[in-house]
């Protein structure tokens, strides 16, 4: 069984050292080449290994620490697919210990300067979580993700139930359904600005960053299409059990290279 790929722009596995802050990128396995570049943020973020699966630990709500890649704001893989689009998930892996009450960003899109942010998971505590789409925040929701858990942040304007054009996925399971309360219309699309990161564990401001998750990131993606609750199954089975690269039988060079260096690790 492999994951589902349909519209996939970016996928990363956050397994690039089982500890230490030597790796200077991120690879992602979409096959776009689009990598994330950490900031270990002076002290503040190492890579980890919990029970076999390998991620970057964030120890502190504040700080620099991140993994980034900046949109290019005239053309990009990910601006071409997620700007105007009707259509867009977030999917990812994490283990959180607390988040700042100024909302901790997970993982998403999220200006430079900032704001809200267009489409990013955050949260003020392990029991309260918000979805922000072009810049306005849903209402907190609180499904308790105190331990390590699989999430997929689905939008999808052309549902014809309004409540159905956001919905939130913990554990392979439907959580909330967002879009009645933040008022998305029909056919409603994601707006992405100038100086926009696709970013996990923090903002990304060249004064301030501070919003960044306490805990554990181990994967993230980013697809233009909307996930179906059959995919998200699926995708939740894999990663519950194994949200390193699979490198058994794999044919990408990415793949050949990540198990390399999982051996020298």
């Amino acid at each position: 069984m492999a994951l589902v790929d349909t519209g996939l722009l970016g996928r990363y596995y956050f397994d690039e050292a089982a500890s230490g802050t030597a790796p200077t990128q991120i690879d992602d396995f979409s096959g776009n080449a689009y990598h994330l570049t950490p900031d270990y943020g002076s002290g503040n973020m190492a890579y980890t290994e919990v029970a076999g699966n390998r991620g970057l630990e964030s120890t502190s709500v504040t700080g620099t620490q991140r993994a980034a890649h900046r949109l290019n704001d005239s053309s990009d893989t990910v601006r071409d697919g997620i700007d105007g689009s009707t259509t867009a998930t977030l999917e990812m892996v994490f283990d959180p210990d607390s988040f700042t009450g100024s909302g901790s960003r997970i993982w998403g899109l999220n200006g430079g300067s900032g704001e809200n942010g267009s489409f990013i998971l955050k949260a003020t505590s392990t029991t309260s979580y918000t979805v922000a789409i072009n810049n306005t925040d849903s209402p907190g929701f609180n499904p308790s993700i105190s331990a390590r858990a699989v999430v997929h942040v689905v939008f999808d304007s052309t549902e014809g139930t309004q409540d159905d054009r956001v919905r939130v996925y913990v554990n392979g399971s439907l959580n909330q359904s967002l879009g009645a309360d933040m008022s998305i219309g029909s056919s409603a699309t994601i707006t992405l600005g100038s100086s926009m990161d696709l970013i996990a564990l923090n903002r990304a401001n060249s004064t301030s960053y501070d919003r960044s998750m306490d805990g554990r990131f181990f994967y993230s993606a980013i697809y233009s299409s909307a996930l179906t609750s059959g995919n998200v199954s699926t995708n939740y089975t894999i990663l519950s059990s194994d949200d390193d690269e699979p490198v058994a039988g794999g044919s990408s060079i990415p793949a050949i290279v990540n198990s390399y260096r999982q051996r020298m690790s």
